[in-house]
């Protein structure tokens, strides 16, 4: 009831306002506008009809207090608020997602069940200060305030999966959204979350609540079966997402790859437990990597030279490691085993991140513009001309006239990649492009000068 009066209040003062402006000859006060920028967390932008709360806060106290903008496709709007008549005067704007009607909240609580939607659990804030009154919309950034955990599964068995557990984490935090601060509430039990399925039997996702905790991840299938799978304790933050892939066969149940991800910033990797002595916690032989000496990588007992450009240093010859884990994806350049020396071995883009050393990282379309920027003729001398496999042909292409160095950095796409291309036929160009992440391209790791 105050929140109307005060709405109700609100809007006669600056109807009189505007009334008498007219009356004087004074430019007629404007409505106030919001331009978000975010990519929410189920990969799309703010829809129609989503609303958001905003607070306005000037030196004299709040001009506005949680008011309710609606969002028409472009721009959050609401009837009843109206910018003040001095355009000296400085506020500072606080947004957030999902509107509460009870006012701006101090604390948040995602869903244990999220299998229906993730929207309510993925708070997202945007703050802006020296905002002075405009016509124009004011541009606020909303960043994710939760974190969030996505789950690739490859289904080799017969029993499909119906349902995917998250466990170890604590759903309720405090907040501050005028600072964008999240404290967990570590007074409270840890409760299993129903993941949201985004496609069945492939791929899981939740909200978490950013804390350090320790995950398991189990899995439902139509049997009835029900399997785990431990992690270590990881430190999940605020506005990071996580990812993780699990083979599921017949037997057992193994984590396969931790990484970058796509909408979100990417968070840290996630490490499996060693498994236990039934052999429930299964893992991977994810290899460790150690920079041994200035100039030199030492990769499950080999050798690989390094070079420094710039602010980073990078692997100087393509990995030519042959992973021998269930699930990965890797062929050697044309399909010779002979050329493995040279030009290294092909990988696709899930194994890549699976073989990536502790400190170390598959290049971001930022570190393939240094190196581009950095680099001189011949290229090749640098990128071996190792071709790539396209798995959706079943062929090779490109031997001996195009070298690719495999990418992090999402394309346009959830299924692309960037990738560093050298291209030789009828010149030479050095060229940022997209692949398939099941196509097999050379890698190279990179990590930053501390």
């Amino acid at each position: 009831m105050k929140k109307l009066m005060f709405a109700a209040c609100s809007f006669c003062a600056v109807a009189c306002f505007a009334r008498c402006s007219r009356e004087s000859g004074a430019v007629q006060p404007y409505g106030v506008a919001i331009a978000p920028i975010i990519t929410r967390v189920s990969g799309l932008n703010f829809e129609s009809g989503d609303e958001i709360g905003l607070t306005m806060t000037r030196t004299a106290g709040v001009y506005a207090d949680n008011v309710r903008m609606v969002y028409d496709g472009t721009l959050f709007t609401s009837p009843d608020l109206i910018w003040y008549d001095d355009p000296t005067v400085a506020a500072e704007l606080v947004a957030y997602y999902p509107y509460e009607e009870e006012g701006t909240p101090t604390a948040f609580r995602v869903a244990s069940d999220q299998s229906v939607g993730m929207a309510t659990s993925d708070l997202l804030g945007a703050v802006k200060s020296s905002v002075t009154p405009t016509e124009s919309a004011v541009g606020m950034v909303f960043r994710h305030l939760m974190a969030s955990v996505r789950i690739v599964v490859t289904n080799t068995s017969s029993d499909p999966l119906t349902e995917v557990w998250l466990g170890g984490t604590i759903l309720d935090a405090e907040i501050d959204l005028a600072t964008q601060q999240v404290a967990v509430c570590e007074d409270r039990s840890p409760t299993d979350i129903r993941a949201w399925c985004e496609a069945a039997s492939e791929s899981y996702r939740a909200v978490i609540v950013p804390q350090c905790a320790a995950l398991t991840l189990t899995v439902v299938t139509a049997s009835g079966l029900r399997r785990s799978v431990a992690f270590e304790e990881n430190d999940f933050l605020s506005g990071k997402y996580y990812e993780v892939s699990l083979l599921v066969d017949a037997d057992h149940m193994v984590p396969i790859l931790s990484g970058e991800v796509t909408d979100w910033e990417a968070g840290d990797s996630l490490s499996p437990q060693e498994p236990g002595p039934d052999g429930e916690n299964g893992s991977t032989d994810h290899p460790d990597g150690d920079d041994v000496a200035e100039g030199e990588l030492i990769f499950m007992g080999e050798s690989y030279p390094t070079v420094v450009i710039g602010q980073q240093e990078w692997m100087a010859s393509n990995l030519r490691y042959e992973p021998d884990f269930p699930g990965a994806g890797w062929w050697y350049p044309e399909g010779s085993s002979d050329r493995a020396a040279t030009y290294g071995v092909l990988y696709d883009y899930d194994t890549a991140q699976a073989l990536c050393p502790e400190g170390w990282r598959l290049p971001t379309e930022s570190d393939f513009e240094a190196l581009c920027a950095a680099l001189e003729e011949p290229y090749e001398a640098f990128v071996p001309l190792a071709g790539l496999y396209t798995k959706s042909a079943g062929r090779f292409s490109g031997f001996g006239t195009k070298g690719c160095l495999m990418g992090s950095t999402p394309g346009t796409i959830s299924s692309l990649r960037k990738y560093l291309q050298l291209n030789t036929t009828g010149g030479v160009s050095l060229s940022i492009q997209e692949s398939q992440v099941a196509n097999g391209v050379s890698v190279r790791f990179v990590r930053d000068i501390e």
